[in-house]
Formats: C-alpha cells, structure tokens, sequence
C-alpha cells in the first residue's frame, strides 16, 4: 500500500515544477478569427445520409490545427439592436460527422461536421443566434504540464473519496485536459 504522504509530497514537487511549464506552454485563440465557424442549416427532422436527427442542426467548421471540445452556453435574442442573453446550462455538444453513424465527442482539425440540438424554449418570431465555449483538447507540452499541475488535485481527491477511477500515473492517457480559449457566436437565425 503507498503511504499517501510520499505521494503528496511528490505531486506537489510535480506541480512546483508543472506551473512555470504550464506559463510558458500556454497559447490563446482569439475567437474572433474564425477558428470555428457555426452556421445554422434547419430546424426538424435532418437526415445526413441514413442518420436521421431532430431538433436544430447547425454546420460546425474547425478551421484550426487544434481538436476542440464545445459547450452550448447560451441562446441570444436581439431586441431592437441590442442582445438579450439567455444562460442555458452546459451541454456538451456531439459532432456527427458527414456519411457516419456515430457522433464524436471532439470537433477534430480541419474537419466539418453536423450538429442536432434540441432547444428549450428556442425563439420564433424574432432573430437569435447561439453562443458556444471552446475548450482546446490539449496536446504536447501543455498537456503535460496541465497533468503535472492537476495531479495534486487529483491525488487528493482519489484518496479523499476512495474513487480509484482515478489514474495514480500523472501521464496517464484516459484523462483528457482542456482548455478554455473563447467562445463562438453562431450566425444570426430568423425562422419566419
């Protein structure tokens, strides 16, 4: 049985060295150029050859080098000329790729794919567009500084909870890490 001091001692030396690497790996992705692009197709039934989805399908463009993990967060409403936002809560989105039955969970690089949402109380009558969280799939040296600053963390609460779903190896590779680096707004949608 490990003792848990000698592990918590030698995740918090891990992390002493994890924090300055995580400073200097570190990169933003402005939103604003377009890295993913979210343009509405329709509402109802969507049939993408012989996968049949209803609700709100939307074409998810990446147009980076990066894999991304997305969240639905909100729904706008404009009103006059300005826009009301409605907070929704956090959906993680399911990306069905062009010709394939089964969804994915991460928008790959340089790839388009579709999305279906079923959306309480989505506006009729009126303009609105949808706000989605980007969250990079982290890769390389800031994936592993993100794994040395959250083994700490980790550590603590596998032998606070009892939960051994939690790997004890820092570099693991079934724990995915992200990171957050903005937002995209959809294009405006008018359903008359």
């Amino acid at each position: 049985m490990t003792d848990t001091r000698s592990v918590t001692a030698l995740a918090l030396a891990l992390a002493a060295v994890a924090r300055p690497l995580a400073l200097f790996c570190q990169t933003t992705l402005d939103a604003t150029n377009a890295a993913i692009t979210f343009r509405y197709v329709q509402t109802g039934m969507f049939n993408d050859a012989g996968s049949i989805s209803y609700g709100t399908t939307f074409w998810v463009t990446n147009h980076t080098s990066n894999a991304f993990a997305i969240w639905l967060s909100a729904i706008e409403v404009k009103v006059g000329s300005n826009w009301t936002t409605r907070r929704l809560p956090l959906e993680r989105l399911e990306f069905q790729p062009h010709g394939k039955l089964i969804p994915e969970l991460y928008l790959q690089p340089h790839v388009a794919s579709y999305v279906t949402l079923q959306l309480a109380g989505q506006p009729t009558n009126a303009i609105w567009r949808l706000k989605v969280d980007l969250k990079k799939v982290l890769t390389g040296g800031a994936r592993t500084a993100r794994q040395l600053w959250r083994y700490p963390s980790l550590m603590k609460l596998r032998y606070s909870t009892g939960n051994t779903n939690f790997p004890v190896n820092p570099f693991s590779t079934n724990l995915t890490y992200f990171k957050r680096v903005g937002y995209v707004l959809s294009q405006e949608i008018s359903e008359d």
